[in-house]
């Protein structure tokens, strides 16, 4: 781990096989109205070269010997980054030009603050944005919190991690984690734009197996959290039900059906 440089934002990009979307998003850092500002780029095994343009940046761009999920690519960009500050951009979206010095003039006592999303489509077309508060509760129904919109502490991701055994909805499982036990702030502004224009190389893609599986994970770590509030319960559980069913696991699907039961039947 390198020593830390007081101010700094280490901006963490995990890429591959995208350059011109990697160059849009880069150049949405390098215009940031905030300095200083440090590039991590992770290029996890490209065909080429990674080439940007980091204007006034620093910039460091590492080259993995092998291929990595992207929680492990988030987690390395960290440990080879040197701000007090970091925060992450997925290589197809970009941040708004005031996003960190607005985010950034909020860290007072606050380990994570985050904004809005703006969330576009095919075409440039609206699907509008993703906003909402600190409730733990609210969070885990809607998972408003998009990691391109945060700012955290450096000393404060070193004690969350990304799970690297989580290969879809680590985003969201580092979220909850941190806004059940750490300082958090919501500006309700838009800093980032989340592209889900459905491209097939998109990191969200879809997968049935994967998804219940990291889906049983967030079930089972959260347990106490989604049974302490009904209209959690029924969502996480109905989903956990319906995805058991898709890869024929009966005795998964019978005991989240019942727990789905459950939760319907509290008042909330």
């Amino acid at each position: 781990m390198r020593s830390l440089t007081p101010g700094l934002i280490s901006v963490v990009i995990p890429t591959r096989n995208r350059p011109e979307l990697l160059r849009r998003a880069v150049a949405s850092v390098v215009a940031q109205n905030y300095r200083p500002i440090e590039l991590v780029i992770i290029d996890n095994l490209s065909d080429s070269a990674v080439e940007v343009d980091p204007g006034d940046l620093e910039c460091v761009v590492h080259r993995n010997s092998a291929m990595l999920n992207l929680p492990t690519n988030r987690n390395l960009g960290v440990s080879m980054s040197s701000g007090e500050f970091v925060c992450f951009l997925d290589d197809d979206d970009s941040y708004m030009p005031n996003k960190l010095s607005l985010l950034a003039g909020k860290m007072d006592g606050i380990d994570l603050c985050y904004g809005n999303t703006s969330m576009v489509g095919r075409h440039g077309m609206s699907l509008g944005v993703c906003r909402g508060g600190t409730e733990i509760d609210q969070l885990m129904r809607y998972r408003y919190i998009h990691h391109n919109a945060t700012l955290m502490r450096r000393s404060m991701f070193d004690e969350v991690l990304f799970d690297e055994n989580m290969t879809t909805f680590e985003d969201v499982d580092f979220m909850f984690r941190v806004v059940r036990q750490y300082a958090v702030r919501h500006v309700d502004e838009v800093v980032a734009v989340w592209n889900r224009d459905d491209r097939p190389d998109q990191m969200t893609a879809r997968n049935l197996p994967r998804a219940f599986r990291n889906w049983l994970l967030l079930c089972r770590r959260f347990a106490p959290e989604i049974d302490r509030y009904p209209m959690v319960g029924r969502f996480y559980y109905r989903k956990m039900f319906l995805l058991a069913m898709t890869q024929l696991r009966p005795f998964v699907a019978i005991r989240y059906f019942l727990k789905y039961v459950s939760a319907r039947l509290k008042p909330g």
